[in-house]
Order: C-alpha cells, then sequence, then structure tokens
C-alpha cells in the first residue's frame, strides 16, 4: 500500500486530482440539496468554504460573485488534496480494499476538518451540521472519493508493493 516509484506517484497524483474534482462536486450538491431542503440559502452555503480569504463577507445575504467563485474554488482545492492524500497513501490496494479504505477515509476526513481546519479558520468545531449528518457526509466523500479514484487504482502483489523500481 502507496506509491513506491515514480510512475506510481504520477498515476496516483492524477487520479487523486480527477477524483477530488468528482467527490469535491458531489459534496458540494449534497450539502446544497441539503441546504435548500432545509429552507436555507444555497448561495450561503457557497460561499462557506472562502472565509479564510475574505473572512465575514461570506456571511453576507444575498449574490456576490466573488465570495461565490473563492467559496467553490477553495471547497475544490480542499477536496482534491484530500483525495491525492488518498491516492498516495492507498495506491495498490484491490478496488473492493479501495472502496472500504474510501469509507474510513472519509471519517479522517470528517475527524481532520471538524478538530483542525476549521477551528483553525475561527469556525467552532462542528459547524452548523448535527454530528451525525456531517460523518455521513464525509463517508460518502471518502466512498465517492475512492470509486472515482477506481480507474487510476493498479492492485499491487504484496511483492510488489514493497519495490522501489518498476517491474521491466
Amino acid at each position: 500500500m502507496a506509491v513506491h516509484n515514480q510512475w506510481q506517484t504520477t498515476r496516483a497524483l492524477k487520479g487523486g486530482v480527477v477524483a477530488g474534482l468528482i467527490s469535491g462536486v458531489v459534496l458540494s450538491i449534497v450539502h446544497s440539496l441539503m441546504t435548500a431542503i432545509q429552507g436555507h440559502s444555497v448561495i450561503q452555503g457557497l460561499k462557506f468554504a472562502g472565509i479564510p480569504f475574505l473572512g465575514k463577507r461570506v456571511f453576507e445575504p444575498g449574490f456576490d460573485h466573488v465570495a461565490i467563485v473563492t467559496g467553490v474554488v477553495t471547497h475544490l482545492a480542499i477536496s482534491i488534496g484530500w483525495a491525492v492524500a488518498f491516492a498516495l497513501l492507498f495506491f495498490g490496494l484491490s478496488k473492493a480494499m479501495t472502496l472500504v479504505a474510501g469509507a474510513f477515509w472519509g471519517i479522517v476526513v470528517w475527524l481532520g476538518m471538524l478538530y483542525v481546519a476549521l477551528p483553525l479558520i475561527g469556525v467552532p468545531a462542528g459547524g452548523n451540521n448535527p454530528i451525525p449528518v456531517a460523518i455521513l457526509t464525509h463517508v460518502l466523500f471518502g466512498i465517492v472519493t475512492a470509486a472515482a479514484f477506481l480507474p487510476f487504482q493498479r492492485e499491487l502483489p504484496p511483492v510488489a508493493r514493497h519495490r522501489t523500481t518498476p517491474l521491466h
């Protein structure tokens, strides 16, 4: 498990970027639907991830294209970061184990966001979502990340997992 040579690293990085974009978009759609169902502003949710760059501006009501673009781009960048880390750590697993690792990774991401990322930007741990909902959405993120990474995943036999050079 985990990359060990240039080919594996390149493949994992490409797959991680693609998986991060896909899972970031899926999570944005899920959050937007949940927000709309609760009767809250979907626009507000799109702006939220821009808080490190725009501060309290993201909480101002109404349409603000700068805040929306900043929030969406920041959200996707964070999703890509988590997905690239996943791809680098779990490259070489079987497809089934990749999906299991994705569910586990969703919990890691939830904990990382809850106790590290959000407090660093001044958002109280937990944000606005109840904990079960936050866990569920992050596990979904992890599973979608893993599923989107599957086309890039290559199962490595146990011996090859520890090789430092490609087989010729």
